[in-house]
């Protein structure tokens, strides 16, 4: 029995001196690929690595940006805040659970 013409084909004869028969569309399409198409492809990812590392810096230092605090907090909030720690303070270092229950429900 002898090679068929896909099995010659894998061996790297050329099916141009091969008897008119029909090859699949697979065979046809691979050997017709030229060695460009492959470095348009690679050049393709090249972009979109590039890109994506792009967008990734941008976004990294946007980020912080937005993050920054640009209002301070109310001073008179602050000092009412201060008062009430003292207060918890000073009733907690009394001992006086009475006082203690009565300050935080009160």
């Amino acid at each position: 029995m002898g090679l068929s013409h896909n099995d010659l084909f894998d061996k790297g004869v050329d099916p141009s001196a091969l008897p008119a028969t029909r090859m699949s569309r697979r065979r046809k399409n691979f050997r017709s690929r030229s060695p460009s198409d492959d470095q348009t492809k690679l050049r393709e990812e090249l972009v979109k690595i590039r890109l994506l590392a792009l967008v990734g810096l941008a976004i990294g230092f946007a980020l912080p940006t937005f993050a920054q605090q640009t209002n301070t907090p109310d001073p008179q909030l602050h000092q009412q805040l201060v008062a009430l720690f003292k207060k918890f303070d000073e009733v907690w270092n009394s001992n006086d659970h009475g006082r203690l229950g009565r300050a935080l429900h009160g």
